[in-house]
């Protein structure tokens, strides 16, 4: 790295990306860790394996995401009673809800008590929630399992990416960030396959959920490796530390240079733009900052009104509805789709651009929504009623034709596919917005977002589904993403290649002809 990008990685600043990344997965990492010094096509290795270690709360987010789909269908009565759709609602929406609270606690405590120990208290909690669940012998204790987890995950998805992005090269920080959505979606078909694994096994529900304590004990075992983020170092007097972690990170960073860093760092810090010094005042009284922020906070939004959450926590559910013999199976070739094109996202994000990606891919999603709904138009609404109320005792009923089968898990992958490399993983991009003094705060802000919505359509979806049938709630979630796809239109800027401190000046000229604004690619 030299010395012009070792500034770009205090100061936040981002080039274009080239190149690919090769990513070990999560699972566990040497106690040499801390010794490593070679490269991966201009990676630090210790920076990357950092990165896979930080990356255990995306893991962590994607696997009880995708595991509550499971736990769902093989409950039975093994709670004291069959469930009925309110009851389930609350197991998936606790989670949500208190991933909420979990995303505001990491945004005001980033800053004082570091990445590093809120990824590790996550990880604490994690574990905690899994021996909760896995020994559940109530619905109580389950749902308060479900609310440590979406503590525990709250903490995360705020904080993962911040730390990621601090420790990473300007030329790689893209794709690494986009590394989370991959471990995120990596989770995800972890927990399928812990479903197919174990559908059949008396009490089977309870060794997936309790699985979900392995990753982040791994990360608790090797944490003392694991660097803090130079940023956070330098915003708290930490020089000296700070200097050497960003020479571990990259041996060849010049001392001299790392001195200028740390000064150029802070006096940035120090700016307040005229405003009351005051974090939340500069987020909401600058202009800039505010169109910044609803922008992140609206993609946010879309990023759940599309409904993908309402496929993940019910697809074996619905492909129970649908008919399939072994549902488990179907949402696991889901699951792999959503990890696939994630991957492409990462390869692509930085070359085609977050807003060409968005506007080629929303649209297929529209269209593929209301393929489902009409495929959905053939089933019997007794297997709704079977499936939302989890009291058949076991999935599949032959309700739909051979052919509207197809059509569904078909209308789903394409679905899937085009929601994995654009809405899955940009609006995670959407801290880059905001300038680095307001970065902390506004991340929290466009997080809460994403999980009060989380929280709103996995609390509603199942009555949605008995109330309007399954094509009518399908319609309904394709006109939120056809808003999504005009508001992404009318005011998402392209922002690929730009350094982070030229971003927030695209939103500077107001308003209108936002989306038009920013990188020409």
């Amino acid at each position: 790295m030299s010395s012009v990008e070792s500034t770009s990685l205090l100061r936040g600043e981002e080039e274009d990306v080239s190149g690919s990344v090769p990513v070990s997965a999560v699972s566990s990492v040497p106690e040499i860790l801390s010794d490593v010094d070679k490269e991966v096509d201009g990676v630090n290795l210790y920076m990357l394996l950092c990165i896979v270690c930080a990356c255990v709360g995306g893991l962590m987010f994607g696997y009880d995401t995708g595991c509550i789909s499971q736990v769902i269908e093989l409950l039975s009565d093994d709670l004291g009673h069959y469930l009925v759709a309110w009851e389930l609602e609350l197991i998936t929406s606790s989670t949500s809800l208190f991933a909420l609270m979990g995303s505001i606690f990491a945004g005001i405590s980033a800053d004082r008590y570091g990445r590093k120990v809120l990824i590790a208290v996550s990880c604490v909690v994690f574990i905690l929630a899994a021996l909760v669940m896995a020994l559940s012998m109530s619905l109580a204790w389950l749902v308060l399992g479900r609310s440590l987890v979406g503590l525990a995950v709250g903490v995360a998805s705020t904080i993962v990416s911040v730390y990621i992005a601090e420790i990473s090269p300007p030329r790689y920080r893209g794709r690494l960030v986009a590394l989370n959505s991959v471990s995120t979606t990596g989770g995800q078909v972890l927990a399928y396959l812990s479903g197919v694994a174990f559908h059949k096994t008396t009490n089977g529900w309870r060794y997936i959920v309790g699985l979900s304590g392995i990753p982040p004990l791994l990360f608790l075992l090797v944490m003392t490796a694991v660097p803090e983020s130079p940023r956070f170092l330098f915003m708290n007097g930490r020089v000296d530390e700070a200097k050497q972690v960003l020479l571990k990170l990259d041996p060849r960073v010049d001392v001299a240079q790392v001195e200028e860093m740390v000064r150029q760092d802070l006096s940035y810090k120090d700016a307040n733009n005229g405003v009351d010094d005051s974090s939340l005042a500069r987020l909401f009284s600058v202009p800039a900052n505010f169109r910044a922020l609803v922008v992140g906070c609206g993609l946010m939004a879309a990023q759940q009104l599309c409904c993908f959450n309402g496929f993940m926590y019910f697809s074996v559910s619905l492909f129970a509805m649908a008919g399939f013999d072994n549902p488990f199976a179907v949402s696991l070739v889901v699951s792999i789709t959503n990890f696939v094109f994630t991957w492409g996202a990462v390869k692509y994000i930085d070359k085609v651009g977050r807003r060409a990606i968005l506007l080629r891919s929303v649209w297929i999603m529209v269209v593929a929504l209301i393929v489902v709904a009409f495929a959905f138009t053939t089933i019997d609404p007794s297997a709704i009623k079977n499936a939302t109320n989890n009291d058949s005792g076991k999935p599949g009923s032959d309700s739909e034709p051979d052919g509207m089968k197809i059509l569904t898990v078909a209308a789903t992958i394409v679905f899937v596919a085009s929601y994995a490399i654009g809405l899955g993983n940009i609006p995670w991009q959407a801290i880059e917005f905001l300038p680095l003094d307001v970065r902390s705060l506004g991340s929290m802000f466009i997080t809460s977002t994403n999980w009060t919505f989380n929280t709103l359509v996995s609390a509603s979806f199942l009555h949605l589904l008995k109330w309007l049938t399954g094509t009518g709630t399908f319609l309904l979630y394709a006109f939120f993403t056809l808003l999504a796809y005009i508001g992404i239109y009318l005011y998402y800027p392209e922002v690929a290649g730009l350094p982070l401190e030229k971003v927030n000046d695209i939103f500077k000229q107001g308003w209108r002809g936002l989306g038009k604004r920013g990188v020409v690619l």
